[in-house]
């Protein structure tokens, strides 16, 4: 009897136990499906914000990603990126200086920060993003690290960038101005094509002005800018610099098809520009420089076009142009 009594109670004990071990099953089975259900809330949330979130090992030099934004739609997620050279190569010029200091700053005790900068995808498209990060206390001797989140910001920008674009535009000419040039040398340097800038100077337009007034000289502007902007293909650019100077920029590799187009715009729009003026007629100079075989930087691009022009206009012609560094390239013609 005892022993039956014994087998009762350990089977009453087993079932217990088991009946323990199936709620705690159960229990733990609806904790993860929550887990689950939220972290899919989670990941939702970041896509829908267009949102990554990660962790930077400063001595490492290496960050872990949740969500990787970076990657083109499609391509391989890789959890493990190295902060390298490689990141900074898809960076704007604009943006790389500003980028570097930051994690210079960091590794010196920097807490935080936020920054904004233009990042370039594998597939060649460019967008704006904004991380926010913070220093988070490391355990014991561990590595110091940075946690942050980075969101895609570019239609943001875009609307703030449309609001100005009021301002980047020449209001007598109706052409881009200088602020707007440099935006898109910026763009073209980046992009690392060759092209050819041409820097443009009109002849005889301060005796145009003086002799029948800035009326005319407005007029005179008004069509060139005019007639310059309608013969642009859509790979070519030009900006008006201030007073009669002008920038135009084409995609060419070579002297010859450089000096060709360029005095194809040049004597198209004076010739237009020329109609409008009672007597008289006014010129052009223009000095060419080669990206990248003249120079890789905004500055140095329109220094050396500008350079050259000043030795096209010593010739004296209606339409001169020269090449900058060679004095044999200079291509002189009546417009």
């Amino acid at each position: 009897m005892e022993v039956l009594f014994t087998v009762l109670i350990a089977f009453v004990a087993g079932c217990a136990s088991i009946g323990l071990v199936l709620l705690r099953q159960r229990r733990l089975a609806a904790r993860i499906a929550m887990l689950e259900q939220q972290t899919t809330w989670y990941h939702d949330a970041l896509r829908i914000a267009g949102a990554g979130i990660w962790q930077w090992n400063i001595e490492e030099d290496r960050w872990h990603w949740m969500e990787d934004i970076f990657q083109t739609p499609g391509s391989t997620l890789d959890y493990h990126i190295a902060m390298s050279e490689d990141f900074h190569r898809h960076l704007h010029p604009d943006d790389r200086d500003l980028y570097r200091s930051i994690e210079a700053a960091c590794r010196e005790g920097q807490e935080s920060y936020l920054v904004e900068y233009r990042y370039r995808l594998d597939n060649g498209e460019i967008r704006w993003f904004r991380d926010i990060a913070h220093r988070v206390a490391s355990a014991g001797e561990g590595a110091p690290t940075i946690f942050g989140i980075t969101i895609d910001v570019t239609e943001e920008k875009q609307r703030t960038l449309d609001r100005e674009r009021r301002s980047d535009q020449d209001d007598l000419t109706g052409l881009p101005n200088r602020r707007a040039l440099m935006e898109h040398l910026a763009d073209r340097l980046f992009d690392e094509t060759e092209f050819a800038l041409a820097f443009v100077d009109l002849n005889g337009f301060k005796t145009l002005n003086d002799q029948h007034g800035h009326a005319s000289g407005d007029a005179c502007l008004r069509l060139l800018g005019r007639t310059l902007s309608a013969s642009l293909h859509d790979d070519e650019f030009a900006a008006r610099m201030g007073g009669d100077e002008f920038v135009i920029i084409i995609p060419a590799s070579d002297d010859e098809t450089a000096i060709d187009r360029t005095s194809s715009l040049i004597g198209d729009a004076l010739t237009v520009a020329n109609r409008g003026i009672p007597k008289g007629r006014i010129g052009a100079s223009a000095g060419l420089a080669f990206h990248p075989r003249h120079a890789t930087t905004r500055e140095g691009l329109l220094g050396a076009a500008d350079s050259a022009m000043y030795r096209a206009k010593a010739s004296g012609r209606s339409l001169a142009l020269s090449v900058y560094g060679d004095d044999d390239a200079t291509s002189q013609r009546s417009a």
